[in-house]
């Protein structure tokens, strides 16, 4: 192999956030990075000004990956404007361009496993753990039958 890492590999994730390491230094911003999933975090009051500073951003980003020669997916990568409830019924989206394209605004995303909505309400991370509760409630309650009241209660004792 001249360039890249063998998928699946035991050195891969450490090669990877070694190669990775100083992306930090193509931003201003405040950039959050998990394994392969990173985030720009742009403060402020102004959207506008937010919208330019997250283009000039990921514009940064894209020629950092051209030069380290890695690429940038715009297809998966997306943009969210976070605000109270009052502020989002004056703005509730903005317009990032990279290259001329530009990129699809959510009012809800997936970071981490965890929808994060524009509002920053935890009601449907709530929700999610409630009813994921539940099923796992229903499930133990089909099972009660063939769980023995004594055996539970020594469980619970010891």
């Amino acid at each position: 192999m001249t360039c890249g890492v063998p998928q699946g590999s035991i050195l891969g994730p450490m090669l990877c956030l070694i190669y990775v390491n100083d992306i930090q230094s193509a931003v201003k911003c405040k950039l959050l990075l998990y394994a392969d999933d990173s985030a720009f975090i742009v403060p402020g009051n102004n959207t506008k000004k937010i919208q330019q500073e997250l283009s000039n951003e990921l514009e940064s980003i894209r020629e950092w990956l051209i030069d380290n020669k890695l690429s940038l997916h715009l297809g998966q990568t997306e943009s969210i404007l976070f605000a109270s409830k009052g502020n989002l019924h004056k703005n509730n989206s903005i317009q990032v361009q990279c290259t001329g394209n530009v990129l699809s605004c959510r009012t809800k995303v997936k970071y981490l496993r965890v929808e994060l909505v524009q509002s920053l309400a935890g009601d449907c991370i709530a929700d999610k753990i409630f009813r994921k509760s539940n099923s796992k409630l229903k499930f133990l309650y089909s099972q009660k039958k063939d769980v023995h009241i004594e055996t539970t209660n020594k469980r619970l004792q010891n």
